[in-house]
């Protein structure tokens, strides 16, 4: 069982842990969740916290709630809050990109992708 820090609201630090698992998991567009109950007990919380915190995602765009089937991946996870999709990229395969964006045209702009999409420490060579 995960467990689960209580500085912030903890419908919201379950929605995290549902976006990491998300990503972990490598979930692809229209997989299922698992049901309420097994994230339940994954996660140590009442079941109105689990609601809760797939309402989040479902505010985000990340999951359809379809009464009676489950809770599925949408199309597009995110994008409402991130347009670029890029909290669902594949890390490696965009820091891959932004690279031989950087050897073919360093540009401000391209910095300023390193600056704030690339993690720090990601990109030992820097730009």
């Amino acid at each position: 069982m995960e467990t689960v820090r209580k500085t912030r609201k903890l419908p919201e630090q379950v929605a995290d842990k549902l976006r990491e698992m998300i990503i972990q998991e490598s979930l692809k567009t229209g997989a299922k969740l698992p049901a309420e109950a097994e994230l339940m007990e994954r996660f140590g919380v009442s079941r109105s916290t689990v609601r809760e915190a797939v309402k989040i995602l479902q505010t985000e765009h990340i999951v359809d709630i379809r009464q009676g089937q489950g809770t599925f991946l949408c199309a597009m996870p995110g994008l409402a809050s991130d347009p670029l999709g890029l909290r669902f990229a594949d890390q490696e395969e965009l820091i891959a990109q932004l690279r031989a964006a950087a050897n073919v045209d360093e540009t401000p702009l391209v910095r300023y992708e390193f600056d704030v999409f690339v993690p720090a420490g990601a990109w030992e060579g820097g730009v």
